[in-house]
């Protein structure tokens, strides 16, 4: 199953930079510049992070949090609060709701991956194709050994 972030945002520079991130780790996204309905929301169950910027008067702080932090599911997603001004009335509301953690913008790649780190199992997103081919040459060499047995084997029957 696909694993989905998604971003509430309508910040050109933030939403490039989570798309950047997203795309290198194989990460689905979903980029909402309004808060829309919880109902209105596609693949609800593959959402594994939701990351809000407070500031925009769109936003519905409290709707969030009830639908992704406060449900009845067994999995929820942990949301992210992203904030550019420390004094903004927005960012000093949002900080009385229950989040799981905060992202002063702007933030750089490192950070976000960070944060991603933290909250999903990034080592199942990312291929290794050598370890594909380390996985092939240690069969390869295990079928050369019984292979090397078998001929011992067989020389030895017919001395």
């Amino acid at each position: 199953m696909a694993q989905t972030i998604l971003l509430i945002d309508n910040d050109e520079t933030t939403i490039q930079l989570f798309m950047q991130v997203a795309a290198a780790l194989n990460i689905e996204y979903l980029i909402m510049q309004n808060w829309a309905r919880p109902q209105n929301l596609p693949g609800r169950k593959t959402i594994k992070a939701v990351f809000v910027n407070v500031e925009m008067s769109s936003v519905d702080l409290q709707q969030i949090i009830k639908e992704f932090i406060q449900n009845d599911e067994e999995e929820k997603a942990p949301v992210f609060i992203m904030y550019s001004k420390s004094f903004s009335k927005q960012y000093q509301v949002a900080k009385r709701f229950p989040h799981n953690g905060e992202l002063k913008k702007p933030f750089n790649a490192e950070e976000l991956f960070e944060v991603l780190n933290a909250c999903m199992d990034l080592e199942a997103l990312i291929e290794y194709p050598e370890e594909k081919y380390r996985e092939k040459i240690r069969n390869f060499r295990a079928y050369l050994t019984a292979t090397n047995v078998l001929i011992n084997k067989l020389e030895a029957y017919f001395e």
